[in-house]
């Protein structure tokens, strides 16, 4: 009984807490203190792949200092890879969204996974035949660069993407 009177007692003075804070920051006591949300650019409130793809080029350029032959064929290889992996990612996608809301049986079930795995399997494929063929054009410490540079271009892009 003790401790049911004490949660009660403890949660209206919380609530009273909340209360009191919402009525003093809608006063003017607090109007310089409101966060305001920035305005987004309706021109920029969408995603351009275009443009991603040109800022993620220039990127990759500026950092491994590539001739523009070393560049071409490494980032015309690079997205082909990816778009490769992308249109098996969809077919995933596809498979999954097929099977929500209806109850397959274990026969069924298996099928779809074994699909879903060959797709993953075959995404792992084309990123090591990526690999292997851009260490013969470039050599593998321009490619651990490359990884390197990658992996920061998306962690800026993403971060930039969160604000």
């Amino acid at each position: 009984m003790k401790k049911t009177s004490l949660l009660v007692i403890l949660l209206f003075c919380l609530s009273a807490q909340i209360g009191l804070a919402e009525n003093i920051c809608t006063s003017n006591v607090c109007e310089g203190m409101q966060r305001e949300h920035p305005q987004r650019n309706p021109k920029k409130s969408h995603f351009d792949p275009t443009e991603f793809k040109a800022r993620f080029d220039a990127y990759i350029t500026q950092r491994l200092g590539l001739n523009k032959q070393e560049t071409s064929e490494l980032l015309l290889a690079y997205h082909q890879m990816r778009q490769a992996q992308r249109n098996n990612d969809s077919f995933v996608r596809r498979m999954l969204k097929k099977q929500q809301g209806t109850e397959s049986d274990e026969k069924e079930a298996n099928k779809v996974l074994n699909e879903i795995i060959k797709m993953r399997e075959k995404n792992a494929n084309i990123e090591n035949d990526f690999y292997k063929k851009a260490i013969k054009k470039i050599g593998a410490k321009k490619l651990l660069q490359f990884q390197l540079a990658e992996k920061n271009f998306f962690m800026h892009e993403w971060k930039k993407f969160a604000k």
